[in-house]
């Protein structure tokens, strides 16, 4: 299948890719087969944490952005908002 120019993927999708249990890698695979890439693979220093429980301090990314190549290499900056409101 040949990749389509403009696709953005996202939401609450509570993977955490460092984990690499069968979700994320079928996610990775997904991604691959339709020619996305996650954004925050694709810009590990723009990863700070999408989760965050304050009573542990466990922190994690498990909210995520996948675009096509064409929209990422158009993305000039990307970061998760951590604020009353998100």
């Amino acid at each position: 299948m040949p990749p389509v120019p403009y696709i953005v993927l996202g939401g609450d999708l509570n993977l955490d890719l460092s984990r690499k249990n069968a979700h994320d890698v079928y996610y990775n695979q997904m991604l691959e087969r339709v020619g996305l890439r996650d954004l925050w693979n694709a810009r590990p220093t723009a990863l700070r944490y999408t989760y965050c429980d304050l009573s542990c301090g466990a922190h994690s990314c498990i909210d995520h952005v996948a675009l096509s190549d064409d929209l990422l290499g158009r993305c000039t900056d990307a970061d998760p908002r951590h604020d009353a409101l998100n």
